[in-house]
């Protein structure tokens, strides 16, 4: 039954009441009443209505709050990143990557064996995730201590700490554009943009940040 029903059916049943008697007077005073307690109603099921709202949105102000903070928490700088030559095939290219990275300056622990690694360069976008051994192609990255006073590795522990994050890559030539995303467990990401410089003959490393 319906709210507006159910007020129709009381009205009606106190005007049946209230036409026995014997005046007007009483009529009006059961009209008044019903109408009393039928804005009692309304007014009692707003406010339980008002609180529920109230209550779900303390609750994802809450669950946002602690997501920002986590994030905020959670992070990594990148110091370098550096193309590793590979000039065997006659022509020189990059075949390797290594992102050099710390903790960020407000961050806590972050392991870095958790992360998610996304590379996209022309026509290819794969995921990479961690591996204790060599990294392959397509499939996963490394982590190497480049400085690593407790040896927490993968785990950036110290504001100290350097590891390189190590990604084998199909050939990349001179001039081309190559996106890297690293995502924290946390959800944080560090996005990096490079582009292999134009020469690479006689060398061995080159700088690409």
């Amino acid at each position: 039954m319906s709210f507006r029903t159910f007020i129709l059916r009381c009205r009606t049943f106190f005007e049946v009441i209230g036409s026995s008697s014997s005046t007007a007077r009483g009529q009006v005073g059961i009209g008044t009443l019903v109408l009393f307690i039928a804005a009692l109603l309304v007014a009692a099921t707003t406010v339980g209505v008002l609180v529920q709202i109230t209550g779900v949105l303390e609750t994802q102000s809450g669950d946002t709050s602690d997501d920002v903070n986590q994030q905020m928490t959670n992070r990594v700088s990148v110091v370098a990143v550096t193309g590793i030559v590979n000039d065997s095939s006659g022509t020189a290219t990059v075949n390797s990557i290594e992102i050099v990275t710390k903790r960020g300056s407000t961050s806590d622990a972050v392991d870095l064996s958790e992360a998610i690694v996304r590379i996209s360069q022309p026509n290819e976008t794969y995921t990479l995730t961690y591996t204790n051994g060599s990294p392959t192609e397509a499939a996963t990255f490394g982590v190497e201590p480049l400085r690593d006073p407790k040896t927490t590795v993968p785990v950036l522990a110290q504001s100290a700490d350097r590891f390189g994050v190590v990604i084998t890559t199909s050939p990349l030539t001179p001039n081309t554009a190559v996106k890297l995303k690293i995502t924290l467990q946390s959800g944080t990401t560090q996005l990096i943009h490079i582009t292999i410089p134009r020469s690479l003959e006689d060398k061995t490393t080159v700088p690409l940040r």
